[in-house]
């Protein structure tokens, strides 16, 4: 009888979300072991519909329409001639974002998805007593996926479960929607779902530590895994593109927000830097949520040395990674999160720019271990002063040759091997009972 393992993951048809690609991977690793998967998602039409392999059954439970779907502009190369927005435009789109933010957001529980945890807890209860499924993980965010299993624990007492946990829930201030309401309880019911669960999966020890401390959880029951490294690199697959040595390419690839990661900081650091250099030229690749007001203050540079490009697939990504001189990893205000990018970043071997404006962000940990990068921290206490534009200045100019073993320590970890084999050992997968995957 084959192994079967329930995954519940609200974006696993996200093509952009490192949730979804991080599944997606470690689940081919399981149906080539002959391991029957089935994933829970939701069924947004901004998903694509997923088939991985004939042992993997994804079923689409309902999408939760109550959240907050309406958006800052996502801007593309093409659409920006200059920042003039209509007001009616702008000030419809406030309205509507506000009449959001104080009502519904004022009072849902857990988070934004616990309508579609909800309603995903009777499918789900269908799919255990169909399967007779052993193991269930919980791929958090959103926390309020951790519902399904605790709920039905009282009515499968065999079932062992755990989450994959991207962010401690009780103390982030970008996915808890009122403190004020909930905080005693946010911290009682996070503590009460990890104390219920029966292992947990962090991507470092910052996050362990914090869970540890907060909750007093049980260290036994955490395992490191970190951010995957995918060696199938498509964009090695592509002969470079000529790039032209009169300009200074630096690309940022990822999510930018103003609340939580602002491109304010490094595009005022970068405004020195043209300001010297005017080859330098910077360009943004990936969605962009109510930054309008910052890119609208850099206008002067937008299409001239500074460029919105939009959303691309990894596909594309991997090949503008590579194509590129420098890249840029901004931080966010989160101290525990290492951007899953960067794992892109440093298998392309290129000079990688870190730019923070907190002290203690978790990409220096990653990034110290790199010797082809630079951090720089810019907030109100610690300004860009000259040294700090000499130093990156001549980083830019001069970047260190790559070190190959830090690399490639760096990247062994991470690899989607090692990461399987970290998981199963938890779930006490063994290979050799299962064998390999039958046509």
């Amino acid at each position: 009888m084959n192994k079967k393992i329930l995954v519940l993951c609200y974006d696993f048809g996200s093509n952009q979300s490192p949730n979804s690609i991080r599944w997606k991977e470690i689940i081919k690793k399981w149906t080539n072991n002959g391991i029957e998967v089935f994933v829970v998602t939701s069924s947004s039409s901004n998903y694509e519909k997923v088939e991985i392999d004939n042992r993997v059954k994804v079923i689409y439970t309902g999408f939760n329409l109550i959240k907050r779907t309406v958006r800052s502009n996502t801007f593309a190369a093409s659409d920006i001639s200059s920042f003039d927005f209509s007001l009616l435009k702008l000030y419809c789109r406030k309205l509507i974002l506000f009449a959001h933010d104080y009502t519904w957001k004022k009072i849902y529980w857990p988070d934004f998805a616990v309508l579609w945890s909800i309603i995903s807890i009777v499918k789900v209860k269908r799919i255990l007593l169909k399967e007779n499924i052993e193991h269930c993980i919980v791929v958090s965010r959103p926390f309020s996926t951790s519902l399904i299993p605790f709920v039905l624990s009282y009515f499968f007492k065999y079932l062992k479960w755990g989450i994959d946990y991207i962010d401690p829930f009780f103390i982030s201030d970008q996915f808890v929607n009122n403190n004020f309401l909930y905080k005693k309880l946010n911290r009682k019911f996070e503590r009460r779902i990890l104390m219920n669960s029966h292992f947990i999966f962090v991507l470092n020890e910052r996050i362990k530590n914090e869970l540890i401390n907060t909750h007093d959880i049980s260290v036994n029951k955490f395992t490191i895994i970190p951010n995957i490294y995918l060696s199938s690199n498509e964009a090695y697959r592509y002969p470079r593109s000529k790039i032209s040595k009169t300009e200074i390419n630096v690309t940022y690839v990822g999510s930018l927000n103003s609340q939580f990661r602002s491109p304010e900081v490094a595009l005022k650091v970068f405004e020195e830097l043209i300001k010297y250099n005017s080859k330098i030229q910077l360009n943004f690749f990936g969605e962009i949520l109510f930054c309008d007001e910052i890119f609208n203050r850099f206008r002067h540079l937008l299409n001239k040395n500074i460029f919105i490009n939009g959303i691309v697939n990894r596909q594309a990504s991997l090949k503008i990674i590579y194509e590129s001189d420098f890249l840029l990893n901004i931080g966010n205000n989160n101290t525990l999160q290492e951007p899953s990018k960067l794992m892109d970043y440093i298998s392309a071997c290129k000079p990688i720019i870190n730019i923070t404006k907190v002290e203690n962000d978790a990409s220096t940990d990653l990034l110290r271990l790199y010797n082809q990068s630079l951090t720089i921290l810019v907030n109100e206490s610690s300004k860009f002063d000259q040294s700090k534009f000499n130093s990156l200045y001549s980083f830019i100019i001069n970047p260190p040759k790559i070190n190959m073993d830090h690399k490639d320590s760096i990247l062994k970890y991470r690899t989607i091997e090692n990461i399987s084999k970290l998981i199963d050992e938890v779930l006490q997968i063994n290979n050799n009972d299962y064998g390999k995957k039958t046509n």
